[in-house]
C-alpha cells in the first residue's frame, strides 16, 4: 500500500517524464523526472524527508512546544473571527474589521513559521487588522489592510523601519517582512 501511495504521489507533483532514483529514508526509493528546474528538485528533496507513515518531515516539530503554538495560533484565529462581529477600537467604542482584513490576516497567521513568535492581535479601528510585537519579543507592527501587509520594525524608535506596502494572497509571507517578525 505504501509503495503504490509513493508512487501515487511522484507521478501528482512530477509526471512521468524522464526518470532517476533518488534516495528515500529508510533506504527506499521514488522515481523522479531527470530534467527539471532546480525549484521542482528542491520540491522533491522537501517529499522525500516526508514519512509517510506518519506525515511528519524529518525536520518536524512534533513537541509539546509545537504544541503550544498550534494552540495560541488556534486562539488568534478565533479572536480574528470573533472581530467580524464586534472589536473594541482604541478609544473603548465597538468596531468591527473588514471580511477581506480577517480572511488576509487568518492566512497571514497561519503561515507564520513555528519557529517565530506569535503576536498580539488588535482592530486598528479603520476596518484592518494589526498585529503586535513588544519588547523583549520583538519589537514590530504589522497591519493587514485587505490584501497587502505594511511593517513598522522599532516604532516610535530613532531606528524605526518601514516596509512598503507587500501583496499577500496567503501562501508565503514576504521575506522583506518575515525578517523582521522576531524568531524564537
Amino acid at each position: 500500500m505504501s509503495g503504490t501511495f509513493r508512487r501515487s504521489i511522484t507521478d501528482d507533483i512530477l509526471g512521468d517524464e524522464g526518470t532517476s532514483s533518488v534516495s528515500w529514508p529508510q533506504g527506499q526509493f521514488a522515481q523522479v523526472a531527470s530534467e527539471r528546474s532546480e525549484i521542482e528538485r528542491f520540491e522533491c528533496l522537501l517529499l522525500s524527508a516526508l514519512d509517510l507513515e506518519t506525515g511528519v518531515y524529518a525536520d518536524q516539530d512534533t513537541s509539546s512546544s509545537r504544541l503550544a503554538f498550534d494552540t495560541r495560533r488556534a486562539r488568534l484565529e478565533g479572536v480574528i473571527k470573533d472581530m467580524l462581529k464586534v472589536a473594541p477600537s482604541w478609544d473603548g467604542s465597538e468596531t468591527k474589521v473588514s471580511p477581506e482584513s480577517a480572511l488576509t490576516a487568518l492566512k497571514f497567521i497561519g503561515s507564520l513559521p513555528s519557529n517565530r513568535r506569535l503576536p498580539q492581535v488588535a482592530p486598528d479601528g479603520e476596518g484592518d487588522i494589526m498585529f503586535v510585537w513588544q519588547p523583549p519579543n520583538g519589537d514590530c507592527i504589522v497591519t493587514v489592510q485587505d490584501k497587502l501587509i505594511h511593517l513598522v520594525n522599532a516604532p516610535g524608535s530613532p531606528d524605526v523601519e518601514h516596509v512598503d506596502a507587500q501583496r499577500f494572497l496567503g501562501e508565503h509571507i514576504p521575506v522583506l517582512v518575515l525578517q523582521y517578525i522576531p524568531a524564537k
